[in-house]
């Protein structure tokens, strides 16, 4: 399983690695599902599918939805793209667990995906802006790094080196500011030194919650947990 526009390190696979990566799969018989939910947030680079690389009848599989790209998370409109035998089990499970989509949902996510495209663009600049003006304005704590996404709506920081617990330092934040931000670990034990901060508050928001980070950063001493 591969995740690129990566969750939630805003990671970009560049185009020879997913083409190594879809060599990899094939000379060893195995199955590739790519999760592309992000493709269409890329702000620095660009997206490549490795079913690009690959034929049809392949063993690759390219799941995505509308949840992010069109804003329609509750809508839970999404879809595979890979063979045909695979695609007919996975017909044939989703009728057993969501009996059927209503058709205003799919109506509308027809008209979203064939209809201009201003409002995905628009929304993934100012992305791109937000996650610019956070990394800047963090740049220079010390003992603390905010990695530049190339896309998606987060930005990773990392705070191994203030606490080996991101939870820890989330719930500082939390109690210090109301800043909610998410712990990693869920993720991955290899994250739990790092946080996720969304972008989805607007830019004046976001400096002065990277002034309460800062604020934290500069005062934090370890063995609050």
């Amino acid at each position: 399983v591969i995740n690129s526009p990566a969750n939630p390190s805003g990671a970009v696979f560049e185009a020879a690695l997913v083409e190594q990566i879809a060599k990899l799969t094939r000379a060893h018989d195995l199955w590739l599902i790519s999760d592309e939910v992000y493709s269409d947030f890329v702000f620095e680079g660009r997206h490549v599918s490795p079913a690009s690389y690959m034929d049809v009848d392949e063993k690759c599989v390219v799941v995505s939805s509308l949840s992010k790209s069109h804003r329609m998370a509750g809508w839970r409109v999404g879809w595979a793209i890979g063979p045909q035998l695979l695609c007919e089990v996975f017909e044939r499970f989703a009728l057993c667990s969501m009996y059927g989509m209503p058709m205003f949902t799919q109506d509308a996510a027809t008209v979203a995906l064939t209809g201009p495209q201003t409002e995905t663009e628009t929304m993934v600049a100012e992305y791109g802006a937000r996650a610019k003006l956070v990394v800047e304005a963090l740049s220079n704590l010390p003992r603390f790094r905010a990695g530049a996404p190339k896309a998606g709506m987060f930005v990773m920081l990392d705070v191994r080196e203030l606490t080996a617990n991101g939870t820890d330092f989330s719930m500082r934040l939390l109690d210090q500011s109301g800043i909610s931000t998410l712990p990693c670990g869920s993720f991955g034990e290899h994250f739990d030194g790092f946080v996720r901060m969304s972008l989805c508050a607007p830019q004046d928001k976001l400096e002065w919650a990277c002034g309460e980070i800062a604020t934290l950063v500069k005062g934090f001493d370890r063995g609050r947990l």
